[in-house]
Parts: structure tokens; sequence; C-alpha cells
């Protein structure tokens, strides 16, 4: 569990540097060019590992189910003490903490990188104003 953790820290980290990294470019207009090369680039990079970790979300979440039917199996049908419902939902979530916990991560990132895409998103449509005011900044200093 700590290993998704820390990737995913570790991610996040290079991802907000990457970012900062962009924004940091938009005050050199000569570099504006090369600046959209890359966002697009970073963005289809970002698009295709979003759709990735949401496909290995719909496996962990099939997986999910299946462990707490098993669960509710074993509490509703094999256990010596007739539970609530309450606290059957309590036993069966404590049978699959780990799998719940891994199943929050992954979203938890995906929601992350949904986030800086439309991050990206901005920037794009921002190098295109950026383009126009120096054009009108350059066509009314002369």
């Amino acid at each position: 569990m700590n290993d998704i953790v820390k990737k995913f820290e570790d991610e996040r980290e290079k991802w907000t540097n990457i970012i900062g990294e962009f924004a940091g470019k938009f005050r050199e207009v000569y570099k504006l060019p090369e600046l959209q090369v890359e966002l697009y680039s970073n963005r289809q990079i970002l698009v295709e590992y979003m759709y990735s970790l949401i496909s290995i979300s719909g496996k962990m979440e099939k997986e999910l189910r299946k462990e707490k039917r098993i669960s509710y199996d074993k509490y509703t049908n094999k256990f010596d003490y007739k539970a609530t419902t309450q606290e059957r939902e309590l036993l069966i979530d404590g049978d699959n903490a780990d799998l719940l916990e891994k199943t929050h991560h992954i979203k938890s990132h995906i929601d992350f990188i949904r986030e800086t895409i439309k991050g990206i998103d901005n920037m794009i449509y921002g190098i295109n104003h950026r383009i126009k005011l120096e054009e009108y900044k350059h066509v009314n200093s002369h």
C-alpha cells in the first residue's frame, strides 16, 4: 500500500513542478511556440495515463464488489452471530479495508490528473491570448 501512496505523491510533485515550469515560460514570448508543443505533448501523456488509471480503477471496483459479496455471504449465512445491517457493513468494510483504500487512492489520483489536464487546457487557451496581446502591443507601438 505504501508503494502506491509514495508513487502517487512523487507523481503529484513531478506534475506540479512541470506545470510551474510551463507557467514560467509564459513570460518569454519567443518560447511560446515551444511551450505550446510541450503543453499538447504532456496533455496527451496525461490523458493516456488517466485512462490507464480509470481502467485499473474499474478492475479494482469489480474485485471489490466480488470481495464484498463474499464477505456479505460470510456474515449473513456463515456467521455464528446475527449481525445487524450496520454491523455487517462494518465487518464487510473491515474485511476489504486494503482494497477500499487502494481504490480511494487511485480515484484521488485520477482527480488530480484530471485537474492537471484542465490546468494545461487553460494554459493552451492562454497562449493564444498571450500571442494576441503581443501582436496588439506590437501593432500599437508603431
